[in-house]
């Protein structure tokens, strides 16, 4: 039963994981092309942040 639970997280931390991936690579980067340089750093600099967050906390 732990066992289940166990995989079942790690199946769902892996999903947002990917799925944040793609987000960036396809939605974040073109999006950050059309915006002031300046700001566009800004942005992936939060963005960055929290989607690390995300990392640590998979790969603990």
């Amino acid at each position: 039963m732990i066992h289940n639970i166990i995989n079942f997280l790690h199946l769902m931390a892996t999903t947002v994981w990917i799925g944040g991936a793609i987000y960036i690579h396809f939605i974040l980067f073109p999006a950050l092309k059309q915006i002031d340089q300046q700001q566009s750093g800004k942005l992936q600099g939060i963005i960055a942040k929290r989607f690390s967050i995300y990392q640590r906390l998979q790969s603990t």
